[in-house]
């Protein structure tokens, strides 16, 4: 993850998740029978995204605990 101590973080993209829900939801509605109904299919899109919101805040703090980065005012990236 350091290369010359330098840090490249990239978040889970919004517009990336969008797509992929999109394009496995057109999917799923094209079959003849539904491999799981709506209601457990949001259930599960609401759990990957508690999933991306935890991975995005254990990055943050190990970045934190590193030095890597600092929030003051606005954050910093050494």
């Amino acid at each position: 993850m350091l290369v010359d101590d330098q840090v490249t973080f990239t978040p889970p993209s919004i517009a990336n998740d969008f797509r992929d829900n999109f394009v496995e939801s057109k999917t799923s509605r094209n079959l003849s029978h539904d491999s799981e109904p709506p209601k457990l299919r949001s259930v599960n899109d609401r759990q990957k995204s508690d999933m991306h919101t935890r991975h995005f805040a254990s990055t943050c703090s190990f970045l934190l605990s590193r030095g890597i980065i600092h929030f003051n005012q606005q954050l910093k990236i050494n």
